[in-house]
Protein backbone atom coordinates (compact mmCIF):
# COMPACT_ATOMS: atom_id res chain seq x y z
CA UNK A 1 0.00 0.00 0.00
CA UNK A 2 0.85 3.49 -0.17
CA UNK A 3 -0.78 6.69 1.28
CA UNK A 4 -0.64 10.55 -0.02
CA UNK A 5 -2.14 13.64 1.91
CA UNK A 6 -2.97 16.57 0.96
CA UNK A 7 -4.17 19.77 3.04
CA UNK A 8 -4.84 23.30 2.31
CA UNK A 9 -5.00 26.37 4.16
CA UNK A 10 -6.67 29.36 3.18
CA UNK A 11 -6.18 33.01 4.59
CA UNK A 12 -8.90 34.39 6.89
CA UNK A 13 -8.43 37.78 5.29
CA UNK A 14 -5.89 40.15 2.83
CA UNK A 15 -3.23 40.53 5.60
CA UNK A 16 -2.57 36.59 5.55
CA UNK A 17 -1.86 36.43 9.29
CA UNK A 18 -4.70 33.95 10.06
CA UNK A 19 -5.36 30.91 8.11
CA UNK A 20 -8.34 28.40 8.21
CA UNK A 21 -8.35 24.43 6.72
CA UNK A 22 -10.42 24.19 3.99
CA UNK A 23 -10.03 20.62 2.81
CA UNK A 24 -7.41 18.02 4.18
CA UNK A 25 -7.34 13.96 1.84
CA UNK A 26 -5.67 11.10 2.72
CA UNK A 27 -5.44 8.17 -0.44
CA UNK A 28 -4.52 4.66 0.32
CA UNK A 29 -3.67 3.13 -2.84
CA UNK A 30 -2.44 -0.87 -3.79
CA UNK A 31 0.66 -0.64 -4.73
CA UNK A 32 1.03 -2.57 -8.75
CA UNK A 33 3.64 -4.99 -7.89
CA UNK A 34 1.80 -6.30 -5.43
CA UNK A 35 -1.41 -7.16 -7.09
CA UNK A 36 0.29 -7.86 -10.41
CA UNK A 37 -1.14 -5.01 -12.30
CA UNK A 38 0.80 -2.10 -14.68
CA UNK A 39 -0.61 0.74 -12.01
CA UNK A 40 -1.69 1.56 -8.89
CA UNK A 41 -5.20 2.16 -7.61
CA UNK A 42 -7.17 4.28 -5.08
CA UNK A 43 -8.77 2.12 -2.93
CA UNK A 44 -9.80 4.14 -0.04
CA UNK A 45 -10.47 7.90 0.38
CA UNK A 46 -10.15 9.83 4.07
CA UNK A 47 -11.19 13.16 3.66
CA UNK A 48 -12.54 16.73 5.39
CA UNK A 49 -13.61 19.75 3.85
CA UNK A 50 -14.49 21.84 7.29
CA UNK A 51 -15.74 25.01 5.03
CA UNK A 52 -17.96 22.90 3.09
CA UNK A 53 -20.62 26.04 2.08
CA UNK A 54 -23.79 24.53 4.29
CA UNK A 55 -26.30 24.79 1.30
CA UNK A 56 -24.93 22.56 -0.98
CA UNK A 57 -26.22 18.92 -0.86
CA UNK A 58 -23.55 16.73 0.79
CA UNK A 59 -22.71 19.30 3.05
CA UNK A 60 -23.19 17.74 6.49
CA UNK A 61 -21.56 14.61 5.07
CA UNK A 62 -18.23 16.02 3.72
CA UNK A 63 -17.45 18.71 6.67
CA UNK A 64 -16.52 16.52 9.11
CA UNK A 65 -13.95 13.45 8.60
CA UNK A 66 -15.85 11.03 5.97
CA UNK A 67 -14.50 7.93 3.65
CA UNK A 68 -14.66 7.23 0.00
CA UNK A 69 -14.79 3.74 -0.68
CA UNK A 70 -13.47 3.96 -4.06
CA UNK A 71 -12.82 0.21 -5.07
CA UNK A 72 -16.73 -0.48 -4.44
CA UNK A 73 -19.36 0.33 -7.42
CA UNK A 74 -20.86 3.76 -8.21
CA UNK A 75 -22.65 5.24 -6.25
CA UNK A 76 -20.11 4.26 -3.26
CA UNK A 77 -17.05 5.98 -4.92
CA UNK A 78 -19.30 9.19 -4.55
CA UNK A 79 -20.71 8.74 -1.53
CA UNK A 80 -19.91 10.68 1.60
CA UNK A 81 -19.74 7.70 4.50
CA UNK A 82 -19.69 10.45 7.43
CA UNK A 83 -17.66 9.42 10.70
CA UNK A 84 -18.61 12.46 13.03
CA UNK A 85 -22.37 13.21 11.91
CA UNK A 86 -23.80 12.87 15.41
CA UNK A 87 -21.49 15.19 16.79
CA UNK A 88 -20.73 17.29 14.00
CA UNK A 89 -21.16 21.16 15.44
CA UNK A 90 -18.85 19.68 18.32
CA UNK A 91 -16.27 18.08 15.94
CA UNK A 92 -16.07 21.59 13.88
CA UNK A 93 -16.42 23.44 17.35
CA UNK A 94 -12.69 24.05 16.50
CA UNK A 95 -9.31 23.25 15.07
CA UNK A 96 -8.32 21.41 18.09
CA UNK A 97 -11.98 18.90 18.27
CA UNK A 98 -11.66 18.82 14.60
CA UNK A 99 -7.86 17.47 14.53
CA UNK A 100 -9.02 14.99 17.23
CA UNK A 101 -12.15 13.42 14.94
CA UNK A 102 -8.89 13.11 12.13
CA UNK A 103 -6.34 11.78 14.53
CA UNK A 104 -8.85 9.25 15.49
CA UNK A 105 -10.53 8.33 12.06
CA UNK A 106 -6.45 7.55 10.79
CA UNK A 107 -6.19 5.14 13.61
CA UNK A 108 -9.51 3.50 12.42
CA UNK A 109 -7.42 3.28 9.41
CA UNK A 110 -4.94 2.02 10.49
CA UNK A 111 -6.06 -0.06 12.68
CA UNK A 112 -9.25 -1.69 10.50
CA UNK A 113 -7.11 -1.23 6.72
CA UNK A 114 -3.51 -1.54 7.45
CA UNK A 115 -3.08 -3.70 10.46
CA UNK A 116 -5.59 -5.76 8.80
CA UNK A 117 -3.86 -5.67 5.35
CA UNK A 118 -0.35 -6.45 7.14
CA UNK A 119 -1.93 -9.39 8.87
CA UNK A 120 -3.37 -11.20 5.64
CA UNK A 121 -2.44 -9.39 2.41
CA UNK A 122 -5.06 -10.15 -0.52
CA UNK A 123 -4.12 -12.63 -3.06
Amino acid sequence: MRGSYFEQWLPVDERQKRYYIDSAYLHLYRRPEAIGRAEEFEILGLHCDPNEPGHTEHARYKQGPHLHVSTSEQPMPRSHIALNLGNLVETLGSIDQLSVAWQTAIKMLEDQVLDLYRKSPPR
